[in-house]
């Protein structure tokens, strides 16, 4: 078996060294090993060979020709895996910038309902019933501590055992098309936003990325000094050729607050094969 393979080299000036083999260009580095077996030298600023020790094994001189190339192979391997699915109807429950960075953080690649994924991006999914319908969902996620969704308390504090019930989002049969369409039921006096008393059926949900509620990720809109929540939206382009409906929330202490309503990527869009690939790579 291989020992090791230790490369310290400056792959942007390469230069030619006696026997015609090339190697990369090395800056005051006395030692380069591959697979165990030492074979020193130092490339000098003008590109002179300061040593006699070239690589003569071609297995040696492969493995360095792959390394350098690794990056571009990369690359290329992680755009050819890309691909487009619908988010299906019932995954997009509205999210406030909790943390201020002017973005919802999620796992997935995209927050509209045109997703896009990579096998580097799915097999890592919470189970969460997202759409209140009894049945547990694989889905991306909001990442750890860092935003909020908005809940609807009208029936109290949530369980640990929370659903999509409690949140604000479209509805399977599409007679709501969306979370803001949601919302607006709270708008008892139809002026566009939640404000006043019935800002008293609003809750916030800032969880730590098991998908499971505790009192302690629960913000009220008093910890918040929420003032007002719009119930209309912008459709915004984050790229990529698609849109995201986006509206804010007023705060005494964090300002205006960015609010999305954010569609979740559910395993049972993807490719069977692609969630079994990327189970396999790290979040």
């Amino acid at each position: 078996m291989f020992r090791s393979l230790v490369l310290y080299a400056d792959t942007e000036l390469p230069v030619n060294v006696r026997g015609g083999h090339r190697l990369p260009y090395l800056t005051q580095r006395k030692k380069c090993s591959f697979f165990g077996r030492e074979t020193g030298g130092e490339v000098g600023m003008a590109g002179r060979a300061k040593s006699k020790q070239v690589l003569k094994n071609p297995l040696d001189k492969l493995v360095l020709k792959l390394t350098l190339m690794m990056p571009a192979v990369l690359l290329m391997i992680y755009v050819s895996t890309v691909k487009q699915t619908i988010a299906r109807a019932g995954d997009c429950p509205l999210i406030i910038d909790f943390n201020g960075n002017g973005r919802i953080d999620i796992t997935g690649h995209t927050q509209s309902r045109q997703k896009l994924y990579t096998v580097f991006s799915v097999g890592k999914y919470v189970t969460f019933d997202v759409n209140g319908d009894g049945e547990p969902d694989q889905i991306d996620w909001v990442r750890p501590n860092t935003d909020a969704f908005v809940l609807d308390i009208r029936r109290g504090t949530p369980p640990r055992d929370i659903d999509g019930s409690w949140l604000f989002g479209d509805s399977v049969d599409g007679s709501i098309e969306n979370g803001f369409v949601r919302l607006s039921e709270l708008d008892v006096d139809g002026s566009g936003a939640i404000d006043g008393a019935e800002l008293a059926g609003i809750g916030f949900w800032v969880d730590d990325g098991d998908a499971k509620f505790s009192p302690n990720e629960f913000k009220t809109v008093s910890d918040l000094q929420v003032t007002s929540i719009e119930t209309t939206f912008v459709e915004e382009d984050i790229g990529y050729g698609v849109n995201t409906l986006v509206g804010s929330m007023e705060s005494q202490t964090l300002g205006t607050v960015r609010m999305e309503d954010v569609w979740f990527l559910n395993s049972q869009e993807v490719e069977p094969r692609d969630n079994a690939v990327g189970r396999y790579f790290p979040s």
